[in-house]
């Protein structure tokens, strides 16, 4: 997509949209399903995205420009063989700190975790 000015999502084509949501989706910003429909679900999730990347002007939150779809396209070039393993404590853990140090909260230095076996707290 090339933008010479910011437009609203509701004017992009179809195939456009469906790029959108379909990164939005990868990017765990739920749009639904990847229709190339303009709703309430892409919009609520495009103002999510816009917002973790401190673009959250609620005057400009419909459109999309340059900066913001650079910034899709760079998150989802990130994201790309990012696998997390929740099927452990660890790898959960793994994918918070992650995704804090994703969105630049500062919980991954708070809250350092330490692993510990479950049935240690369990039967204590």
């Amino acid at each position: 997509m090339n933008f010479t000015k910011a437009i609203a999502l509701n004017q992009l084509s179809q195939d456009d949209l469906k790029e959108i949501q379909s990164s939005l989706n990868k990017l765990g910003f739920d749009s639904g399903s990847v229709d190339g429909l303009f709703g309430p679900r892409t919009l609520d999730a495009w103002a999510d995205f816009k917002e973790s990347i401190n673009q959250d002007d609620p005057e400009f939150i419909e459109q999309i420009g340059t900066s913001s779809y650079n910034a899709l396209v760079k998150a989802v070039s990130e994201q790309k063989g990012k696998v997390h393993d929740f099927s452990n404590k660890q790898g959960t853990i793994a994918a918070i700190r992650y995704e804090c140090d994703r969105q630049l909260l500062t919980l991954s230095r708070v809250c350092r975790i330490k692993a510990e076996p479950l049935s240690d707290k369990l039967f204590s």
